[in-house]
């Protein structure tokens, strides 16, 4: 799905300009980029269709994931378990694989002109007909923002900003979304505030690249000691504050085959309540550095390192999204351990590279996902962690893994995946890997759709155990998955 914000600048840019085409649209990813990866027969993406230059117009576009996912246990006798107890199924998890499709509903209204549109987004990470109505995965209005387009501010350059409550990522490893692991070496924004990106086209097709950003949480969420009911948010373990976002961007690209990126990122909390409880003021900083291949003939490779600098971090409320956590208490449970204070660093390499032989089999002419296809992709993700928690200072996570898709027919694909999660590479017991075949339906070869069959059997360590809050129960071995899956 082409990014709407990105569709208005093309819009509006200068005819003579053609060159500017070649470029990447931006150094992450658009605020109405749906939370799912691991589509695995992405399609080469084409405009929306252009707002007008003058005229007001709606643009409406959208992505549905509606899963089945069975978990079958071992035991005396066949267990059925929906959803299935599995360690890598929660989205928030450092052992998330993203393997099994889960659900999530995006509808973004558009109205506007190419000059200056209003984005209306309505999402929810659960469908309550088929589920239960749990308010938490009921996001409603999830983001509105202003988007304002400034073509003509300077001679060969192009300039974009947003105003409003949005999300912005960066770090994703995927050339159209987050990548097979769906999370964010660098981070993910949720303020409300504003953006401002501006790139500046050089001689011989190189382009720079400069983006910024400001924003506050409008409110957190109160604190309460008591347990919390079902189907209400999690407080987290600590009171936390008034939470601001900062964050910079440098990059430097080469048409729209190379580019390199420079992150800074500041989620901060700053609130005279939180003296009154003797809480010191938090902070999560990330810097980081990342290249990305979009080559063609080359493939598509994305390769970056950060480091995640908390301090208190239990203060911060969700202003940043990064490396499956969201905010200051994630952080703490997935890598800096309960008597760390939220306070520690991690440094992180994020790795993904996508391959068609098509494309190379067809090469010069290019090829654009219509005919018969292998694409093979490898990913991994390493973190060093550095923590005040004894228990978990110098703990080294690792997860790896590759899939093949083989796609005979405009209608049918068949893949498999395989994956490798080692939360402590000292201690194999809490290792787990995962093997899962796939079949993928869809009407044609170049279409939005994917109907997806598929197959997972796990094999775990002595100490694995299925995600929260089934902690104290039996990891299923095998899942069976059915999920229909559209954008448009």
């Amino acid at each position: 799905m082409r990014h709407i914000a990105i569709a208005i600048l093309l819009a509006a840019a200068p005819a003579a300009a053609q060159e500017e085409e070649h470029f990447p649209p931006s150094l992450g990813l658009a605020p109405d980029t749906p939370q799912v990866g691991s589509i695995l027969l992405p399609t080469e993406t084409t405009p929306t269709a252009q707002l007008p230059a003058s005229d007001w117009k709606l643009d409406f576009h959208g992505f549905l994931s509606a899963p089945m996912r069975v978990g079958l246990g071992s035991g005396t006798e066949l267990q059925l378990d929906s959803a299935p107890l599995v360690p890598d199924a929660n989205y928030v998890n450092w052992a998330y694989t993203s393997n099994l499709q889960g659900p999530w509903t995006q509808l973004n209204l558009t109205y506007g002109t190419a000059r200056v549109a209003a984005t209306v987004i309505v999402a929810a990470y659960d469908l309550t007909d088929a589920s239960w109505q749990n308010l938490t995965s009921q996001l409603g209005i999830n983001q509105a923002y202003l988007t304002i387009n400034l073509p003509d501010l300077a001679p060969r350059s192009r300039f974009l900003i947003n105003v409003g409550a949005f999300s912005v990522g960066y770090g994703g490893s995927g050339r159209y979304d987050a990548g097979r692991y769906n999370t964010y070496l660098i981070g993910r924004t949720h303020v409300a505030g504003e953006s401002a990106a501006g790139q500046f086209y050089l001689p011989r097709g190189w382009a720079l690249h400069l983006e910024e950003g400001f924003g506050a949480k409008i409110d957190v969420q109160p604190f309460s000691a008591t347990p919390t009911p079902p189907g209400l948010p999690y407080p987290g373990p600590a009171p936390q504050g008034s939470t601001l976002l900062a964050h910079a961007h440098l990059g430097l690209s080469y048409k729209k085959i190379l580019e390199l990126g420079l992150h800074w990122m500041d989620a901060f909390a700053q609130d005279s309540r939180q003296s009154e409880m003797m809480q010191p003021d938090g902070s999560i900083r990330v810097v980081g550095a990342d290249v990305r291949l979009q080559g063609g003939v080359l493939g598509d490779g994305y390769i970056g390192v950060s480091n995640v600098d908390a301090s208190h971090a239990l203060s911060v409320a969700s202003a940043i999204e990064v490396i499956h956590s969201i905010g200051g208490w994630q952080l703490r449970d997935n890598y800096l351990g309960p008597n760390s204070e939220g306070t520690g660093s991690i440094t992180s390499v994020l790795f993904q590279y996508s391959y068609s032989l098509a494309t190379l089999l067809r090469y010069p002419s290019p090829f654009w996902g219509q005919g018969p296809d292998v694409l093979l992709t490898a990913f991994a993700m390493a973190n060093f962690v550095s923590s005040h928690d004894p228990m978990f200072d110098g703990k080294t996570k690792l997860k790896w893994g590759g899939d093949v898709t083989y796609i005979p027919l405009s209608w049918l694909a068949v893949s498999g995946r395989y994956d490798l999660v080692q939360p402590d590479l000292d201690d194999d017991r809490y290792s787990f890997s995962v093997l899962s075949p796939k079949l993928i339906f869809r009407t044609a070869f170049l279409t939005h759709e994917q109907v997806l069959l598929g197959y997972s059997h796990y094999f775990y360590g002595s100490k694995v155990t299925p995600t929260y809050p089934y902690m104290a129960l039996r990891p299923d071995g095998d899942v069976v998955q059915l999920a229909a899956v559209m954008w448009w």
